[in-house]
Order: structure tokens, then C-alpha cells, then sequence
């Protein structure tokens, strides 16, 4: 399921870049991906937030310095713009292109080193894995397809969005939560402790979370909550899905 997933998100990623070049009919770079790679780094700083609209693997990780490498075959690497403003690091490719033989075996590869990271935000098809993070507060948004994994977080408040196919994994802990899903994705959290949370769902995703003291919620699509803990709820359903509690973790 997992591997059809990646091909069908591939696969809708080169028929909508596809589709573009058939309607602008100019200024469209066509591009095979070459079977030489090679590595750069980018002189990035001064960045607490990422936004990602084009397409690869994202290894963050948190550390003293702050630092960009791209890595993948060496016609695409020169095609990534990125550049940072007002404290938001933008991840994007510079020209209107297709790349007709997209796979997984020629994937770009982003390997972002953070001081701090309180924003993630994925437009575009990504695999991005964080690695564990303590911040203040932490917000991801993903509205495009791939999957978000965010392993031991330790924040206060974590706000995540979900408007596109994808799936967002997060484990750790946080005080405060706030789910709001409209795509078809889901959001795995049973190893995310929270005291309270607050759950909105008007598509067909779902999502699992671990609360303990406060849930409330509202669901007006096709999707479900599962929930651990024992918390004391205020939820409302005027769709199909429902609230499902998992008893005690």
C-alpha cells in the first residue's frame, strides 16, 4: 500500500507537471534525469521555518548549525532554488519544468540541518523525515502528497494542517494539539502525548492521537478519530465519521 502510494503520487506529479508544459506550450524545460550525480551545498542561515514545494527526500535534523545539502542527478540539482526570507528557508525549482521519467530511484535528496524549526510547510511531493526536535511550538502543513515523519517532538503546542493525500507520522510529546484535516491523508499520533487536543475534520482522512486530559473536536465528513487516554470530551459528528476511543495506552 505504502510503495502504491509513492508510485501514484509520482505519477500524479508528472502528469500535472506534464499538463502544464501542454497548456503554457513555451517556456517549458523538459528534463531527463541524468545518470550522474552529484552533491552541493548552499550557504543558508537565519531560518526558524521551511517551506517545500518541489519534490524529493527531506532529511531534517536538529543541530549548532544551520546547513543545506542537495544531492541527485546533476541536471536537476542546478534546478532547485533556495533562499531564504524573513526567517523562512523556500525549497522550490527555479523554471516551469517537466521531468518525463520521474521515479524513486532519481530522487532529490535534502539534507537541512536546523538551529530551530517551529514551521514546516509541503506544497509539493515530499518523503521528509525529522529526526528529534525540541522547540517551543511546531506547525506542519502539508497540502500536497508524500508523508511527514516527525519522530520524538517535544513542544509545548503543535498545530498540524492536512489539505492534500499525504500522511503525517508524529511521536513525542506536546502539551497542547491542534488537528485540522480536509484532504483524504491521515495523521498517525498514538505515540504523541498530549494533554488536551482539538480535532476538525471535514474530508475523508482520520486520525489517531494519545490524549489525556481534554478532547474536543468536530467532525463533518467521512473521516474518524481514534483516540488512547481517558480524557474528558466535547465532540460533535454530523457526517459519517465518528470518535473512537481506544481505552487506556
Amino acid at each position: 500500500m505504502k510503495i502504491r502510494i509513492v508510485l501514484t503520487a509520482l505519477l500524479l506529479l508528472s502528469l500535472s507537471l506534464t499538463s502544464c508544459s501542454v497548456l503554457s506550450n513555451a517556456g517549458v524545460k523538459i528534463i531527463t534525469p541524468s545518470n550522474v550525480n552529484m552533491s552541493e551545498n548552499r550557504d543558508v542561515s537565519g531560518f526558524t521555518a521551511i517551506e517545500f514545494s518541489t519534490y524529493g527526500k527531506v532529511n531534517i535534523i536538529q543541530g549548532d548549525k544551520e546547513s543545506l545539502n542537495i544531492s541527485g542527478p546533476d541536471n536537476l540539482v542546478p534546478e532547485i532554488s533556495t533562499t531564504v526570507s524573513n526567517g523562512t528557508l523556500m525549497i522550490k525549482t527555479t523554471n516551469n519544468i517537466t521531468v518525463p521519467t520521474l521515479s524513486t530511484e532519481n530522487m532529490l535528496t535534502f539534507t537541512i540541518v536546523v538551529k530551530e524549526l517551529t514551521s514546516l510547510s509541503v506544497s509539493g511531493f515530499g518523503d521528509v523525515q525529522i529526526e528529534t526536535l525540541s522547540t517551543p511550538s511546531m506547525s506542519i502543513n502539508m497540502s500536497g502528497a508524500g508523508k511527514i515523519v516527525q519522530n520524538q517532538l517535544s513542544t509545548d503546542k503543535v498545530n498540524v494542517t492536512l489539505s492534500g493525500a499525504g500522511d503525517i507520522d508524529i511521536s513525542g510529546e506536546a502539551t497542547q494539539a491542534s488537528v485540522d484535516i480536509s484532504g483524504a491523508g491521515s495523521i498517525n499520533a498514538p505515540d504523541l502525548k498530549v494533554q488536551t487536543a482539538n480535532v476538525t475534520i471535514s474530508g475523508l482522512g482520520g486520525a489517531t492521537l494519545w490524549v489525556t486530559d481534554q478532547l474536543t473536536g468536530n467532525i463533518s465528513g467521512a473521516g474518524s478519530v481514534s483516540y488512547y487516554g481517558n480524557p474528558q470530551t466535547n465532540t460533535n459528528s454530523s457526517g459519517l465519521g465518528k470518535f473512537n476511543s481506544l481505552g487506556n495506552k
